[in-house]
């Protein structure tokens, strides 16, 4: 519950006691799953360029500068406007690849190159081995969201929320709620993690700082 509390203060800004010279302390893991894995990314937006976040906030305020008078709220359109954005999570969610893998059970004797999986065997598919593959993308271990730059994958490349038929029906539904989020939170308010240089870990769960990317969540002063 404490999770949504945040959130929600976040998106409907009701925090009457959070102020830019009071930051709230906040491990971003408590933002949410979806929502604090991306902020985080590998070890955090703070572990790339300063430029991924500035990009991002360019879009985000063009998107308000062309909106009507009357408006007040996003609408579809607008998200689908987010081109960078949607850059921004795809490579989150490649990197930290929180689905980390799947089994799969051989219906009869199946070879693999040199190798022969007997019927009734499972074999353990592992995602974050695809994501990481230097031959789909260069340098793999870069937070680089500029790849997804006319770059289409194939189904079997990109598999945050699994794969074909199997895939999470949420999907679409997750990365519009992460979308939502991210536009309010780019606009609205400061991450200032306390430990960049934070160890990462990979293992049991999904990439993360050990310390949760442990931040300080300032709320931006409008003049």
């Amino acid at each position: 519950m404490e999770k949504l509390v945040f959130i929600y203060q976040i998106l409907q800004n009701i925090d009457s006691t959070s102020t830019s010279n009071s930051p709230a302390l906040v491990p971003t893991h408590q933002m949410g799953h979806r929502n604090g894995l991306a902020i985080v990314g590998r070890k955090s937006w703070f572990a790339t360029t300063v430029g991924i976040l500035g990009q991002n906030e360019v879009e985000q305020e063009e998107i308000i500068r062309r909106r009507p008078p009357i408006q007040t709220r996003l609408t579809l359109k607008e998200i689908r406007q987010m081109e960078y954005l949607s850059k921004v999570i795809d490579e989150t969610m490649r990197l930290v690849t929180f689905s980390l893998t799947v089994f799969r059970e051989a219906k009869s004797d199946v070879n693999i190159n040199i190798y022969l999986v007997p019927k009734g065997w499972r074999a353990l598919a592992w995602f974050r081995t695809i994501h990481y593959d230097p031959k789909i993308y260069p340098n793999p271990m870069e937070f680089n969201p500029s790849r997804w730059d006319n770059f289409i994958p194939k189904a079997t490349e990109f598999m945050p929320f699994g794969v074909r038929g199997r895939s999470c029906p949420g999907n679409e539904l997750a990365k519009l709620e992460i979308i939502v989020f991210l536009h309010h939170f780019i606009l609205n308010y400061r991450l200032e993690q306390l430990n960049p240089k934070s160890p990462v870990m990979y293992l049991p769960q999904h990439t993360r700082p050990v310390d949760n990317c442990m931040a300080r969540v300032h709320k931006i002063s409008k003049a």
